[in-house]
């Protein structure tokens, strides 16, 4: 979105880069309320909501669409497991559509898979049900590369536009919005025919294009393409007169120069960047953090959960187990957005993946002790107890840092090898490399400096 700035009274001054183009940092001279960070969180938390309801759509619609007969127990499993297959196709697409046409672009896309993903499930109940399963296979499939490209995109477009002292708080509404999604398609699947359980998560994504599309690009991928005025524009917009400062422009601008000095196209230098121990403990910790979260087993729970509990004792028709976890990762997810700023990554990922170990393990254990005898289904209690601990757990950190930290993978490598290496070595002894700030494209952890 271009933003018109008035040459009346226009402060500006140069800066040349090597790069053969001159950046020039305007203060307009026109107030904005800077509200666009709360419009970019907005609209994360209508798309994300939508992508929660479609995650967690086959634990309480399940037993509804295998009683109408669109399902059944030979072909319904992979109803559940095709998100996970089309989340494969998703980062693919994620990774070329915001590379070449942007991140808003990106979650554009992202928007309209889901609307078809909705639209295929309603349509499942006007076709032949020999047909049926067909349209909800593709349904997952898109579903799944909708929230593939949610995950990596919208992490990404708010840590480049958002400010510093902000970003791991706006950042953590993507875990929000989709464990919004989960509790309320958990508390209504149940209640409501499966029909209006798929429209009222397709409705929320109207406004959420409709305000995407008021939002503008994200300055970093502007000066990416050289569009240094569009660039400080989108600057300005979501910051608005109070908080816009012209020095971030040439920030940005000398981060990019650096980047594309530096960085080379070809996929076997960049592993040569492993090569600095530096580099290769954060991309360790990085990988540490997604693989823990991937083996947590949380899609397989949240699809699961209602067969899971009612293994455990509890009708499939209850209402309460099931509100019960959908409150439990919503608290946890806000806890989390709230002191995450406040405590840290490093110990919040730390504590989280502690308690998903314990509370995991002591599920599998109540499973087994249930299946030889020695429990029976009137302590039922004790495992929705386990479960709701073990989501907790996983929303109190394990779900959103991650992904959070992903986006800074690269910048930070860049940034060690040029003007940050002094700093870092001497900072490394004491802290993690990942937990802390640089220049203004890293993480954001209390007291940290920034070294650009």
């Amino acid at each position: 979105m271009k933003i018109k700035i008035f040459n009346k009274n226009r402060k500006s001054s140069d800066t040349s880069v090597s790069n053969n183009y001159s950046v020039k940092s305007i203060i307009p001279n026109y107030k904005n309320t800077g509200r666009g960070e709360i419009w970019i969180v907005i609209c994360t938390l209508l798309t994300t909501f939508s992508t929660g309801c479609s995650l967690g759509f086959p634990s309480p619609i399940y037993h509804q669409l295998i009683k109408k007969r669109l399902l059944n127990k030979f072909n319904s499993s992979w109803f559940v497991s095709l998100f996970s297959v089309g989340a494969i196709f998703g980062v693919l697409i994620a990774t070329s559509i915001s590379k070449n046409f942007g991140r808003k672009k990106a979650v554009l896309f992202s928007i309209f898979l889901l609307v078809v993903s909705w639209l295929l499930i309603l349509s499942s109940d006007y076709i032949s049900i020999h047909w049926a399963f067909l349209l909800l296979y593709t349904s997952r499939l898109m579903a799944g590369a909708s929230a593939a490209t949610c995950l990596l995109v919208l992490p990404m477009y708010i840590n480049e536009s958002v400010r510093k002292n902000v970003r791991g708080l706006y950042c953590s509404s993507v875990a929000v919005g989709i464990n919004m999604g989960i509790f309320f398609i958990y508390a209504i699947g149940n209640i409501l025919p499966w029909q209006l359980s798929s429209i009222l998560p397709m409705v929320t994504l109207i406004p959420a294009a409709i305000i995407l599309a008021k939002c503008t690009e994200s300055p970093y991928w502007l000066v990416l393409q050289q569009k240094q005025d569009l660039a400080n524009n989108s600057i300005y917009w979501f910051r608005g007169f109070n908080h816009y400062d012209p020095e971030e422009l040439k920030e940005i601008t000398k981060y990019v120069e650096f980047t594309l000095k530096e960085a080379s196209p070809s996929f076997v230098n960049k592993l040569k960047l492993l090569k600095n121990k530096k580099i290769l403990k954060i991309f360790l910790d990085c990988l540490f953090m997604h693989c823990a979260n991937q083996f947590s087993m949380i899609n397989g729970i949240i699809s699961y959960s209602g067969k899971i509990l009612t293994k455990g004792g509890y009708d499939k028709t209850n209402f309460y187990p099931l509100f019960i976890l959908g409150i439990s990762q919503l608290v946890s997810t806000i806890i989390s957005a709230l002191l995450l700023d406040k405590f840290g990554r490093k110990i919040m990922i730390m504590i989280s993946t502690m308690f998903v170990i314990i509370t995991l393990g002591a599920m599998g254990v109540y499973d087994q002790l249930l299946d030889i005898g020695v429990l029976d289904i009137s302590k039922s209690y004790i495992l929705l107890i386990l479960a709701s601990c073990y989501l907790f757990a996983f929303n109190s950190g394990l779900h959103s840092i991650p992904w959070c930290n992903k986006t800074f993978i690269e910048n930070t490598a860049y940034s060690r090898q040029n003007c940050c290496k002094k700093i870092f070595i001497e900072k490394s002894v004491t802290q993690p490399p990942f937990f802390y700030r640089f220049g203004s494209w890293g993480a954001d952890t209390p007291g940290s400096k920034p070294m650009l």
